[in-house]
């Protein structure tokens, strides 16, 4: 437990001390949420309707800018295989990175998106339910972007091809999320989206990094 602390520790710091990465998807996401009403017009009924999921979706394409770097920039200094000799097992270091890109780039998107999604005119309960959503839903996202930057890493194609791999499988996050947001604006019961998006969740934490760290063998083995 402490080399996994310390993982998740040291992706912060390498992180932070890089700001661009940090910093990149969380403007992304607020300058196109901030533009969009010049695009759709000022009326409030339109983009109150648009926002449960015009919120999700920009969420999920800020995330997929960064997906590339998570394996990609220890490759480039080498340090990918020296993760790889430690003696925790490398689905553990491979979960510790994930968690940790997690915490620097989903968790200040599902801070920030409730003042943003206010702004398009979601109701106080739907902006709560965009932050619980967005906070739950963000974790799957990241693990199942950590599957696709983990198989395109040998291939050197970078963002276009984890987006291609990752967007089909972000579909379901994608439309259970929006969906309990829009609930939340309508009124109605939003718990069954949330439980699907923690199921998907359950499912991913033992599974992706275990996907990821095959792929992660088969890049360094090339």
């Amino acid at each position: 437990m402490n080399s996994f602390l310390a993982i998740i520790g040291r992706e912060l710091r390498i992180g932070f001390a890089d700001l661009h990465r940090v910093v990149t998807p969380i403007s992304f996401f607020a300058v196109v949420l901030v533009l969009m009403p010049l695009g759709l017009g000022p009326s409030p009924q339109l983009l109150a309707k648009v926002a449960p999921g015009l919120v999700w979706v920009v969420a999920l394409l800020a995330i997929l800018i960064s997906a590339d770097r998570l394996f990609g920039d220890d490759m480039k200094e080498g340090s990918l295989p020296q993760l790889m000799t430690l003696s925790l097992a490398l689905p553990w270091v491979v979960l510790a990175k994930m968690l940790a890109w997690w915490l620097m780039a989903m968790v200040p998107l599902a801070v920030i998106a409730p003042i943003l999604g206010m702004m398009l005119g979601l109701s106080t309960e739907a902006a709560v339910i965009t932050f619980l959503t967005l906070l739950i839903g963000g974790l799957g996202l990241c693990l199942v972007g950590g599957i696709s930057a983990a198989l395109t890493l040998s291939t050197g194609a970078g963002g276009a091809l984890v987006a291609l791999i990752a967007l089909p499988l972000y579909v379901p996050i994608l439309i259970f999320g929006s969906a309990a947001v829009e609930a939340a604006s309508l009124g109605l019961a939003v718990k069954p989206y949330v439980l699907i998006l923690l199921a998907f969740d359950f499912l991913a934490v033992p599974l992706a990094p275990v996907a990821a760290a095959a792929a992660l063998r088969i890049a360094i083995d090339d």
